[in-house]
């Protein structure tokens, strides 16, 4: 381990071994996400979403990974043209898709899923409920991203 390693706080340092992983490289080389900004424990993903008339080819996520991987990132859809929440009109829509890129919830600035800290936080019954989707210290990055990935390339998914 470097100097520099050592003094990364324990949950940044788990992020970097994470997102040096070769599943998660491998996502990155795919141009299935990418990291585009990290100011830790705040980090920008953006992840590819199929291709739907008038939609984005990506989604960028200003995610919080405090305390990762004992709990669960959190995310808000991120506009990086303006440096702010992604407005209501501008996210993911479809049935589920939309639910969990809701605006109408926590003023937007969470994912409503069992893989997001925000949500978990007000629906710890998720845990049980929803046990291969909701997050756990044993999930890692690529685990997490993929969840939105797969959201993002699913018949579901509507467009904006």
């Amino acid at each position: 381990m470097t100097s520099a390693e050592a003094d990364e706080p324990p949950d940044q340092r788990a992020f970097n071994i994470d997102a040096s992983s070769p599943a998660f490289v491998a996502g990155v080389y795919r141009g299935t996400w990418s990291i585009d900004r990290c100011e830790w424990p705040s980090v920008d993903i953006t992840v590819a979403a199929a291709p739907r008339p008038n939609a984005p080819s990506s989604f960028t996520l200003r995610c919080d990974f405090t305390n990762f991987p004992s709990e669960a990132p959190t995310a808000t859809p991120w506009d990086r043209s303006t440096n702010a929440k992604l407005d209501a009109s501008r996210r993911p829509k479809g049935e589920i898709v939309g639910m969990v890129f809701r605006y109408d919830w926590e003023e937007g600035r969470a994912l409503y899923a069992a893989y997001d800290r925000v949500a978990l936080d007000g629906h710890r019954n998720w845990l049980t409920e929803h046990p291969r989707t909701a997050w756990d210290a044993t999930r890692d990055l690529t685990w997490w991203v993929n969840r939105i990935s797969d959201l993002l390339h699913d018949d579901d998914y509507e467009g904006v």
